[in-house]
């Protein structure tokens, strides 16, 4: 639902001329979906016995793998495309079909995600036992992966949402903003727990 919703506030002047293809399949954000999903399971812990943090922190590496495959479906699908012309590593579509233009050079940002993220799985399994109090591997995932998608967002193909930015950048400073001071407090007050005993 959030992640259907963050995508109908970035297109709504289509949505808004097309209010029922606001139920249809397509269009989705994964901001929206990691949103949704951690007030879900802030839900969840509220009337379960498991910890916040905990329930966040096993959740990453299985949401860094699905990122990953669902990156591939981008590539296949040949939506979330970078910039057009050559860069010395580029695709050309030539399904007319596809998402993105056809039989134009465009850079295969859905690839360098896909990278990212396996690479970012890879690191999450290793720090993960590593990194106290729990939410702490959570956070850093957070973290990361707003920087990457504000990054990336100056390569991606994509409308403008505010400032010369498209709705993910946005997103991703805001959590950035977040959750990057929140890590830091988290890790010196672990830090001065640890000294103290």
């Amino acid at each position: 639902i959030f992640s259907k919703l963050l995508h109908v506030i970035d297109a709504w002047e289509y949505y808004s001329l097309n209010p029922g293809a606001i139920l249809s399949g397509e269009g989705l954000t994964i901001f929206g979906a990691i949103i949704g999903a951690t007030i879900g399971l802030w839900i969840y812990s509220r009337y379960s016995h498991f910890n916040l943090g905990y329930l966040l922190d096993v959740a990453v590496p299985g949401i860094l793998l699905g990122q990953a495959i669902g990156r591939v479906g981008c590539l296949l699908n040949g939506c979330c495309y970078g910039e057009y012309g050559g860069s010395g590593c580029s695709v050309i579509y030539t399904n007319p079909a596809s998402a993105a233009p056809y039989g134009v050079e465009v850079v295969p940002t859905q690839a360098y995600e896909i990278i990212f993220l396996l690479c970012l799985f890879a690191f999450s399994l290793f720090i993960a036992k590593k990194l106290r109090p729990d939410g702490q591997l959570f956070l850093l995932y957070i973290s990361l992966y707003a920087a990457w998608r504000v990054a990336i967002g100056f390569v991606r193909v994509n409308d403008d949402f505010a400032l010369g930015l498209e709705q993910a950048q946005v997103v991703g400073l805001i959590l950035i903003a977040l959750a990057v001071p929140f890590f830091i407090y988290r890790l010196r007050k672990q830090k001065k727990a640890d000294k103290n005993t």
